[in-house]
């Protein structure tokens, strides 16, 4: 494995990173809603967003492994995708996935604890945010299908489960609610915006205006 964060070090300088959860409104998303700039997915997203034929430059976050991490010769499961083989799989350096996807061409370790200064057990998406930012250098952050970003209701705490197709409220829903003031705070000066596919398709309305995003028509 590499290290993510002298591969990727100001690789996307000044750049928008497109973060992307697995929000409900996953089922929503197309080709259509990405601008340009990098991709990001978190977890089992990169299922969905491979599939999407974009010419962005797309990476492949998974933190939390699979069940046989740790265990020779174990085949990843569940929790675990493997990305097309161009698509770069970043995974933590210590615990979790560090083991996991071994016959993927590109992995890319990632010590988010001292390269960026979180908890061992920290949210992906805090991660992510931090990759961009810190790392690659972007300047601007649209997250997109993060739906327990949008407010405390149940309804955005649904999510798409990618191993099963199925979506649910899923029984751990109320640590998504503690994150959205964290995420406030790690983009606090940072342009940013908080949306989802069904906005972009007119079925709800954009929250704010997102004029440094250059939607494709």
């Amino acid at each position: 494995m590499f290290d993510a964060a002298k591969v990727l070090r100001g690789k996307h300088a000044g750049e928008t990173a497109w973060i992307v959860g697995l929000g409900a409104t996953i089922e929503y998303l197309t080709d259509r809603t990405f601008g340009t700039g990098p991709i990001i997915t978190m977890n089992g997203a990169i299922r969905v967003v491979q599939e999407l034929g974009l010419s962005n430059p797309i990476y492949s976050l998974q933190k939390d492994g699979c069940d046989g991490r740790g265990v020779p010769g174990h085949q990843c499961e569940g929790k675990m995708f493997y990305p097309r083989t161009d698509i770069p799989a970043i995974l933590p350096r210590r615990g979790y996935a560090e083991f996991c996807l071994p016959d993927h061409p590109t992995r890319l370790w990632l010590d988010y604890v001292s390269c960026l200064d979180l908890r061992p057990r920290e949210m992906s998406i805090r991660i992510a945010v931090g990759l961009a930012l810190r790392i690659m250098g972007c300047a601007r952050i649209a997250f997109v299908c993060c739906d327990s970003l949008l407010g405390d209701e149940l309804e955005n705490m649904r999510r798409y489960y990618p191993e099963t197709g199925k979506i649910a409220i899923p029984p751990t829903y109320a640590n998504y609610v503690n994150a959205r003031p964290v995420v406030l705070d790690d983009v606090r000066g940072v342009p940013h915006d908080f949306f989802t596919p069904k906005q972009l398709l007119g079925v709800e309305p954009i929250l704010k205006s997102l004029p440094w995003i250059k939607i494709k028509p």
